[in-house]
């Protein structure tokens, strides 16, 4: 099955957050090039095999079949769900953040 990925603009601006923080505070534009790089990887396997990534070990996160896929050199996730053929994600993380508490 082929998804399609929903993308709302507040995913988009907290990848621009984590971005900017990297190029502007970090001033690591290699490492900023990388992570988009990384992002667009976790996208389209999102595209091809979205159910096979497992679901949020948060209670609360998985009762609303909420999953998450982890970069795949980098220490961020996407938590989304499944839906049919689309992917809505839901959210952009650091792997150390409370992300149950901004979802």
């Amino acid at each position: 099955m082929v998804y399609r990925l929903d993308i709302p603009q507040w995913v988009e601006r907290q990848i621009d957050d984590r971005i900017g923080y990297v190029v502007g505070i970090l001033k690591n534009l290699s490492a900023a090039g990388a992570i988009l790089d990384d992002i667009e990887l976790a996208y389209d396997h999102l595209k091809k095999m979205a159910e096979a990534y497992g679901y949020c070990t948060d209670p609360c996160l998985r009762a609303k079949n909420y999953r998450k896929i982890s970069l795949s050199s980098h220490d961020y996730i996407f938590v989304y769900k499944v839906e049919g053929d689309i992917v809505y994600l839901l959210g952009f993380f650091h792997m150390l953040e409370d992300y149950r508490t901004r979802l």
